[in-house]
Formats: C-alpha cells, sequence, structure tokens
C-alpha cells in the first residue's frame, strides 16, 4: 500500500533502512566517496612532499631530525582533515557557491571555519600525544598563540578541500537518481521520488516545482499529485537544476518549461503561476531567476 501523496506523511514512512536519506537528498553516496579519494591523494601528496622537505632542511643545516617527526607532523594533520571535512561538505549542501547569497555563504561558512578548525587540532592533537608518548616523550599542548596560527593554515585548508567536494558535486555533474544524465535529454530523463518504502519513477519534465516542507521536500506534479519525500532541498536542488530547475526562493525550486504566468506581489516578490491549479513563489532575493524567468530561458 502505497503513502499518501500529500498533507502528513503516513506513520511508517519515516521508518527507513539507514542510508535512505543520504541517498534520496544527495548528501552521501558514490559521490562524497570520491570527493574523499581525490582529498586522500591530494593530502598524501602534500605530506610526502612536505616530509622530505623537512628532512632535507633539517640536514642542510646540520640539525638532522629522526624521520618519525615529520612522518608524525605531516600525517597526523592529514588525518585530521580528513576527520573534519564532512564540515565543509555539509556547509557546501547549506550554501553552496554561485546559488546562496553573500549574506547566507557568509553565516554559513564563517562558523563552519571555526568548527573544521577545532576538530582539525583536536584529532591531530590526540595523535600526537599518543605518540610521542610512545617514541619521544610528552608533547607539550599547543598555546593559544598555536591554535590562532593554526586557524589561518585552517583556512586555506577551507577553501581548497571545499573547492575539491565542490567539483565533485557541482550543479550538473552526474546524479544517481536521474536517468539519463544530460539536460539535453530531459524529455526522457526520470526522477526517483522516495516516498517511504515506495520508489515513484517519475519523468522529469511532469515535476512542476519542488517546494521544502520541513525534513521533507513536496513535489508539485502535473497531474495533481503531491507526493512527499524525506530529503533536503538543497539536494534535490542540486540534481534537478542541470534539467533547466532553478532556485526561486528559499523553499522553492521551479521548472521554468511549465511557468505560465508572473504575478507582482508586492515588494519585488513575484507569485508564478504553474498552470490551473499550482502556484509558486519567487523572492526578490533571487534576481537571476527572475530575469531567466522573463527572458524565457529554461
Amino acid at each position: 500500500m502505497d503513502g499518501s501523496a500529500g498533507g502528513v506523511p503516513a506513520p511508517w514512512a519515516g521508518r527507513r533502512r539507514r542510508g535512505d536519506d543520504r541517498r534520496a537528498d544527495g548528501t552521501g553516496g558514490a559521490a562524497l566517496a570520491r570527493a574523499y579519494a581525490w582529498i586522500a591523494a591530494f593530502l598524501f601528496l602534500v605530506d610526502g612532499v612536505n616530509i622530505a622537505s623537512s628532512l632535507y632542511d633539517a640536514r642542510r643545516t646540520g640539525h638532522p631530525l629522526p624521520a618519525w617527526e615529520p612522518v608524525t607532523w605531516e600525517f597526523t594533520s592529514g588525518v585530521g582533515f580528513l576527520c573534519s571535512g564532512w564540515v565543509i561538505y555539509l556547509a557546501l549542501v547549506r550554501a553552496t557557491p554561485g546559488r546562496a547569497s553573500w549574506g547566507r555563504l557568509l553565516l554559513t561558512h564563517g562558523p563552519a571555519t571555526a568548527v573544521f578548525s577545532a576538530l582539525h587540532i583536536t584529532v591531530m592533537m590526540l595523535q600526537r600525544i599518543v605518540v610521542h608518548a610512545a617514541f619521544g616523550g610528552p608533547y607539550a599542548p599547543p598555546s593559544a598563540g598555536d591554535l590562532i596560527y593554526e586557524y589561518r593554515k585552517d583556512l586555506v585548508a577551507y577553501v581548497a578541500l571545499g573547492m575539491i567536494f565542490w567539483l565533485v558535486r557541482r550543479p550538473g555533474a552526474p546524479a544517481a537518481a536521474i536517468v539519463p544524465r544530460r539536460a539535453d535529454r530531459a524529455e526522457t530523463a526520470m526522477f526517483d521520488i522516495v516516498e517511504g518504502p515506495v520508489v515513484r519513477r517519475t519523468p522529469v519534465r511532469q515535476i512542476l516545482a519542488v517546494r521544502a516542507a520541513g525534513n521533507y521536500v513536496e513535489f508539485l506534479l502535473d497531474d495533481g499529485r503531491r507526493p512527499l519525500m524525506r530529503a533536503a532541498l538543497a539536494g534535490v536542488e542540486e540534481k534537478l537544476s542541470s534539467f533547466g530547475f532553478v532556485r526561486t526562493h528559499r523553499s522553492w525550486i521551479v521548472n521554468p518549461a511549465r511557468v505560465t504566468r508572473l504575478q507582482a506581489a508586492g515588494s519585488g516578490d513575484y507569485r508564478l503561476e504553474l498552470g490551473p491549479d499550482a502556484e509558486a513563489s519567487l523572492s526578490r532575493r533571487f534576481r537571476e531567476a527572475l530575469q531567466r524567468l522573463k527572458q524565457g530561458e529554461a
């Protein structure tokens, strides 16, 4: 028996196998694994170069180092970055450059850099305490000046790792829930709407808009159905953007090809008609979306 297509989800709709939500909202899966693989390879390369440079500089200045020291310095930091990278990823899902406003980017990524740095330093220092206890005696905790120094370096790392995550998860990247994956084949593309244990294979062209509804998103379909899927709106937007869908409001994603009328709603906002029985909102903050709709771009 299927769940309700609208309103409050049926009680059993939330009981799902672990990992279903991550696949539904685009915050996990193969793309995340690819990003971590690239990051691990990048950190391994950088750490290797830094270790070789430290050993060479120490020999050149007549103060040779035991190899375990630079190895510990670099690889404990690398492990710390891997353990804290999820902070960057979640921040990018919430506020993606190019789609979110500058205010949202600052309010999201500003605090995220502090969390990222604190987690990186904590994991790094815990490892160093253990290694030094085993090989070289006690490890002195960092001073306040050291923490500020580490935070400055972590800002650079945040940007570098964030670029890797963004490149892997950028709009238009392959999305597992859509077949086929090219915008120029949207007429035959399908999107999986997951309702509890039911997966509805829905043609992309039949999706008028998508609306945020708490921990769910509501799909407005051209046949009047309103199925709900437990997912983040940002994850759905990422998958549908390659088919021309645009964010028109913090709670709305719209299919421009199905907009039949733009009606001014005051204060620079608009009401979008998507047929006789469907409407969406367009906020004045999303000026690029307004221009695309006025110019008739898909």
